[in-house]
């Protein structure tokens, strides 16, 4: 009866641990013009933060935000801490529940800190007004960095804006031709549009992660590839869309030792992310 008893005592402690598993919840998202400071919509963002329950959270294009602001403002979505990296024009910001440690600018727009045994890499790349040159000289540049950085044991979570195509949609992105009104075709801006879709140069930036660090693009990886590219931009900001000229630009990439943690991704659309900003934010959730 004894023995019994403890091997029951036993099996419900490995139980609870097995169930016990945590969900890490990790957010990027680029603000466009930065978190807005008027009473009324910094309550709004700030409760949809909270509401969403995020651990961590990137943010990119957090302009004019001193860092004291941006932790107090955190605080109202239960994040203590917080970084901020300015750099030519661009302002990236990382709130998170953990304390953050380990901070340093790996290149231009690229930030690393690390935050309780996960390394996030948080980027903002944007491309479309340079030329092809600087844009592989900038997936270079960045390849050089963080290839010395890490290796295939070290648990990372690369996160935030590359204005570039990701491999995984070129077949998607391929297919939008029939989608364009007829009228449309003709024009100089889609035909140079679709011929963006063709050109290798075009996903240079996202194969860096991919390919050249052999990282994993988990929208990419988890979404169905026979339904068309879920977009991250625009958003409704601006107006209505059409589907041939929304791009999925913000992405989250975890190293191979991350996948089987990786239990969902969502790209955030909702009546705040519809207006807020011009870029959708998108969420991973991790089990530890």
């Amino acid at each position: 009866m004894i023995r019994t008893l403890a091997l029951t005592v036993v099996l419900t402690i490995c139980s609870t641990l097995l169930f016990a598993q945590s969900t890490l919840k990790v957010l990027t998202y680029n603000l466009t013009n930065g978190i807005n400071t008027s009473k009324e919509e910094l309550a709004a963002f700030q409760g949809w933060m909270k509401l969403i329950g995020t651990d961590v959270a990137a943010f990119q294009n957090v302009d004019g935000m001193e860092n004291t602001d941006f932790t107090k403002i955190a605080k109202k979505w239960k994040h203590s801490y917080s970084t901020i990296m300015a750099e030519k024009g661009k302002t990236i910001g990382v709130t998170s529940k953990y304390p953050i440690k380990n901070v340093q600018i790996v290149a231009e727009n690229c930030l690393s800190l690390e935050i309780e045994g996960i390394t996030y890499v948080v980027i903002h790349v944007e491309a479309d007004s340079v030329a092809v040159a600087t844009i592989k000289e900038k997936a270079n540049a960045l390849s050089s960095k963080l290839v010395t950085m890490f290796n295939k044991d070290t648990k990372i979570v690369a996160l935030g804006t590359i204005q570039g195509y990701a491999p995984l949609d070129s077949a998607n992105y391929s297919k939008r031709f029939r989608l364009i009104p007829v009228e449309e075709r003709a024009k100089k801006k889609t035909i140079q549009q679709v011929a963006s879709y063709q050109r290798a140069n075009s996903y240079d930036l996202v194969r860096l992660f991919t390919k050249q660090l052999s990282f994993v693009d988990v929208l990419g990886e988890m979404r169905d590839p026979k339904i068309d590219v879920v977009p991250t931009f625009p958003t409704k900001m601006g107006g209505e869309t059409p589907i041939y000229n929304s791009y999925r630009y913000d992405y989250i990439f975890v190293t191979p030792i991350l996948k089987a943690n990786c239990k969902a991704v969502t790209i955030l659309q909702d009546e705040l992310t519809h207006r807020y900003s011009k870029h959708y934010p998108v969420l991973l959730e991790l089990m530890l």
